[in-house]
């Protein structure tokens, strides 16, 4: 069994997809994006290239540092809100 054997719960409407939307919520399950279940996607679908995720990921950050003041990017904690997650989940090895 790995890591990503199992599904997290379906959440929201139907026919939308985990994507952000231009408050930076998730735009089906109106959580803080990105939502567990998009970083749970991501991470099953970049398991083999965490490098890619991470620039990914990274686009998303200066897209959100662009539309928000640089208080709210601090208060928000952007970086571990977009990067903080990609890193492998095994102690010890590096993330890429």
């Amino acid at each position: 069994m790995n890591e990503f054997s199992t599904h997290p719960p379906a959440t929201g409407l139907p026919g939308v997809r985990h994507i952000p939307d231009v408050g930076w919520q998730c735009a089906r399950c109106r959580c803080e994006w990105p939502c567990d279940t998009y970083k749970w996607t991501a991470l099953r679908d970049y398991r083999r290239n965490r490098v890619a995720l991470a620039m990914l990921m990274a686009t998303y950050l200066d897209r959100f540092a662009r539309d928000r003041p640089v208080v709210e990017c601090a208060r928000a904690r952007a970086g571990a809100r977009f990067l903080g997650w990609c890193r492998t989940r095994r102690p010890g090895r590096a993330a890429w």
